[in-house]
C-alpha cells in the first residue's frame, strides 16, 4: 500500500519522466545530419584550427545564422577532436532537450498547478515524430529552443535582472530570429513591469553590443550573409510558405502534401484550438501570452513574409508553445470535471504523436528526407582523390562538400557564403539554380549539383559542353523523385 511519504517521493520524479523519455528515444538514434548544418560545422573546424571565423580562405563572410552554437562547437572541437564536431552537436542537442522537457514540465506545472497535464505536455514534446527527426540533425534548434524558454521563466515568471538578459542574448546570438520570441516578452514586461523592463532592455543591449561592434568590424556587417542571400535567391509564388505553414497545423509534420478536405479540415481543426487556447491564456494566464503568442506570431511572420518554410528546423523552437497553446485550450474548457479535461488533453496530444508518424511513414517528404546527404557524401568521396588545395567546387548545396573537402574553396551560388554571386542570381518562382554567367566569370574547377540546379541554365549552352565535362553521376530519389547527382570537371583537366 502507498503511504503519504511514498506518493510524496513519487511526485518528486516526475519531471524525471519527460527527461528519461527524451533520453529513451533521442539518445540511442544515429544522428542524421542537415546538409546546412555542416556549413557551421566547417566554420568551427577552422575556429578551432586557428584558421580564423571564416568559410573559405580571403575576406571572411558571415554565411551561418547561429555564431554562439559555432563558437560552442568550435571551443570543444579545441579541447579534443575537430572530427567529432557532428558528434558534438547530437550530444548538444539531447543535453538541451533534457533540460527543455524538464523546463517544459516545470512551466506547465505553474501555468495550470497540475502535474499530469505538466507531464502529458513534456512527455508529448519528448516524443513528437517531428520533432526527434530534427533533432539528430546537427542544427542550433534544440539549444536555441532551449534558451527561448529559459529566456521566457527567467523574465517573466522570475523576473530575474541578470539572468534574464543573459539567457535572451545568448537567444539571439543563436538565431536572429530570437527577436520574434523576446518581442512578445518584453511587450509583456513593458505593460506590467516597466521599470524591470527598461534595465532588462538596457542589459540585454548592452550584452549584445559586442558581438554587434565586433562583427561588423571583422566581417563588414552583423547580419548574417545567409539571410541576405535567402531573401535574394528564394523569390516564391504569394503563398508559397502558407503551402507548407497550414499543413504543418493539420499535421504536425513538413512536407508538400495533397490539399484535400481531410487535410484542410485538419488545418482549421489545428489552428481553432491554437486560437482559442491563446484565448483562454490571455483571459487566465496573461502571464504565459509571451510564451503562447510565439509560435502563432512567428508562424504570421513567416507567412506575410513568404519564407522558405520548407526547412524544417525553423519550426522546432515553436513546438512548446503550440503545446502549451493545446494545454490552455483543454485546461479551461467549460466542462467541471478535471478527468474529462484530461481526457480532452490527452486524445489532442495523441493526434500530434499519431498523426505525423503515420504520414512521415507512409508519406516521406523531402524536407525531412536525408537521401540529398548521402549522394553528396559519395561525391565527396570521388572528388578525395582528385581535387587539390586551392581547387574551386561550385555547388548549391555546400554543406556536406565543403565538410568534407576542406581545402577546397566552395563557390556557393546562392550566396550563402559567397556574396559576389548574388550579382548573378535570378529570381525564380521555382527557387534558385546556377546562373551561366556566374560560371562563366569564376570558371571553378568542379561544378557538383543536383540535376535541377544544372539543367535550366547550363545544359543547353554549347559553352558548358565545350569547357565542362561530366565526371561522375548517380541517381538520388527524394521522397519518390529520382534525379541525378552531377559532378562535372573544367576539360582542360579531363580530356575527352
Amino acid at each position: 500500500m502507498l503511504t503519504k511519504r511514498h506518493l510524496e517521493s513519487l511526485q518528486r520524479l516526475l519531471p524525471l519522466l519527460p527527461i528519461a523519455l527524451v533520453l529513451l528515444v533521442q539518445g540511442p538514434r544515429e544522428a542524421a545530419i542537415f546538409d546546412d548544418a555542416f556549413i557551421t560545422f566547417r566554420y568551427a573546424r577552422n575556429i578551432a584550427l586557428s584558421r580564423g571565423f571564416s568559410y573559405n580562405p580571403g575576406p571572411p563572410v558571415l554565411g551561418t545564422t547561429t555564431p554562439l552554437f559555432t563558437a560552442l562547437l568550435a571551443f570543444i572541437a579545441a579541447l579534443g577532436d575537430s572530427t567529432s564536431i557532428p558528434s558534438t552537436a547530437f550530444a548538444i542537442a539531447v543535453v538541451a532537450d533534457c533540460v527543455s522537457a524538464w523546463f517544459i514540465f516545470r512551466l506547465a506545472r505553474t501555468a495550470f498547478d497540475d502535474d499530469t497535464t505538466a507531464v502529458l505536455l513534456a512527455a508529448t514534446w519528448a516524443v513528437l515524430p517531428f520533432r526527434l527527426s530534427i533533432a539528430g540533425g546537427g542544427m542550433e534548434a534544440s539549444l536555441f529552443t532551449l534558451l527561448v524558454l529559459v529566456s521566457f521563466e527567467r523574465l517573466v515568471i522570475a523576473r530575474a535582472l541578470v539572468l534574464g538578459p543573459l539567457f535572451a542574448a545568448l537567444a539571439l546570438l543563436t538565431r536572429p530570429d530570437a527577436a520574434i520570441a523576446l518581442a512578445p516578452i518584453f511587450a509583456y514586461l513593458i505593460l506590467r513591469d516597466r521599470p524591470f523592463s527598461v534595465k532588462a532592455s538596457a542589459l540585454l543591449v548592452a550584452l549584445i553590443t559586442p558581438w554587434a561592434m565586433w562583427a561588423t568590424y571583422h566581417f563588414g556587417s552583423p547580419i548574417p550573409n545567409s539571410l541576405v542571400a535567402k531573401a535574394v535567391a528564394y523569390s516564391f509564388f504569394p503563398g508559397f510558405a502558407a503551402d507548407f505553414i497550414l499543413p504543418f497545423l493539420g499535421t504536425w509534420t513538413v512536407g508538400q502534401y495533397a490539399i484535400t478536405p481531410l487535410l484542410i479540415a485538419a488545418s482549421i481543426l489545428g489552428t481553432g484550438v491554437i486560437a482559442i487556447g491563446l484565448f483562454h491564456t490571455a483571459r487566465r494566464l496573461p502571464a504565459f501570452i509571451p510564451l503562447i503568442i510565439y509560435g502563432p506570431l512567428f508562424l504570421t511572420i513567416m507567412a506575410v513574409a513568404n519564407a522558405p518554410m520548407f526547412f524544417p528546423w525553423y519550426y522546432y523552437p515553436i513546438l512548446p508553445s503550440l503545446l502549451f497553446a493545446i494545454g490552455s485550450f483543454a485546461w479551461f474548457l467549460p466542462v467541471p470535471s478535471l478527468a474529462a479535461r484530461r481526457g480532452v488533453l490527452a486524445l489532442t496530444l495523441a493526434a500530434t504523436v499519431v498523426v505525423p508518424a503515420f504520414l512521415m511513414r507512409s508519406f516521406p517528404s523531402w524536407p525531412l528526407s536525408r537521401e540529398r546527404e548521402h549522394a553528396y557524401s559519395d561525391a565527396s568521396i570521388f572528388l578525395q582523390t582528385r581535387v587539390q588545395s586551392g581547387d574551386v567546387l561550385l555547388a548549391p548545396d555546400i554543406g556536406v562538400l565543403g565538410w568534407w573537402l576542406p581545402d577546397v574553396e566552395i563557390l556557393d551560388p546562392i550566396g550563402l557564403v559567397s556574396p559576389d554571386a548574388l550579382a548573378y542570381l535570378p529570381r525564380r518562382p521555382q527557387g534558385p539554380a546556377i546562373p551561366a554567367e556566374l560560371v562563366w566569370a569564376s570558371e571553378p574547377d568542379y561544378i557538383v549539383a543536383l540535376e535541377q540546379y544544372v539543367t535550366p541554365f547550363l545544359t543547353p549552352s554549347a559553352q558548358f559542353a565545350h569547357d565542362y565535362r561530366l565526371v561522375w553521376s548517380k541517381p538520388v530519389t527524394i521522397a519518390g523523385r529520382t534525379q541525378e547527382l552531377l559532378v562535372y570537371s573544367r576539360a582542360a583537366e579531363n580530356p575527352p
